[in-house]
């Protein structure tokens, strides 16, 4: 038995004042796993996470994304969630990848925007912040790609909307809008950032093949 299980993406931030904007949810991981029916019991439990909901604010507030939740196989195969879009006026901040083994962080770097070191990874979220008016830096108001992931969900800022990234295998990531964000598609592809409400999260799924 093959058993690939997505978790629901991440939903974008909100930030809405005159030099910032809301960063982009990260893609929920794909997590593969092989088992032998032997080892299973004859029922077995499948929970689909859900993509993080939209979330919204006016002025100053800074609203964190909502994270998206696990999906699971019994015991036996998680598929992590990706974490909600970062919110900040003055920190260019990314959302890292979630993985196979559990959800990313938030990252001050820019190394991981694409692809994120694992072809099962999901893709990071878009920045959210001008910092001062560098709004794109190395590519990171755009989401981020994956493979068998979802890719995540572009930020905007006062000045740009970043794009969402793209999977070759699951759902691609919302754009950043300065209204507000474009939703993730299912599977597990992050929520784009908004300056008055974030796009939702791509819900997860999990396909289960037996030979």
């Amino acid at each position: 038995m093959i058993v690939l299980a997505w978790g629901g993406g991440g939903a974008g931030g909100v930030y809405n004042d005159n030099t910032g904007g809301g960063g982009g949810g990260g893609g929920g991981c794909c997590t593969f796993s092989i088992l032998k029916l032997s080892d299973l019991s004859s029922t077995e439990t499948i929970t689909i996470g859900a993509g993080g909901a939209a979330v919204s604010g006016g002025g100053q507030a800074e609203v964190f994304g909502t994270n998206g939740t696990n999906t699971t196989f019994g015991s036996h195969v998680t598929g992590f969630g990706g974490r909600g879009g970062y919110a900040d006026n003055s920190t260019v901040r990314v959302v890292d990848a979630s993985t196979p083994l559990g959800m990313g962080s938030y990252l001050s770097t820019t190394a991981f925007g694409t692809f994120a070191g694992s072809f099962m990874a999901g893709g990071t979220g878009g920045s959210s912040a001008d910092s001062g008016g560098i709004s794109n830096v190395l590519g990171t108001l755009n989401g981020g790609n994956s493979l068998f992931g979802g890719a995540g969900g572009g930020g905007t800022t006062s000045s740009s909307n970043g794009s969402g990234g793209t999977s070759f295998f699951a759902g691609n990531g919302g754009s950043g809008v300065h209204g507000t964000g474009n939703a993730g598609s299912t599977p597990a592809g992050g929520g784009g950032g908004g300056r008055s409400t974030s796009g939702k999260g791509g819900d997860g799924e999990c396909w289960v093949m037996v030979f």
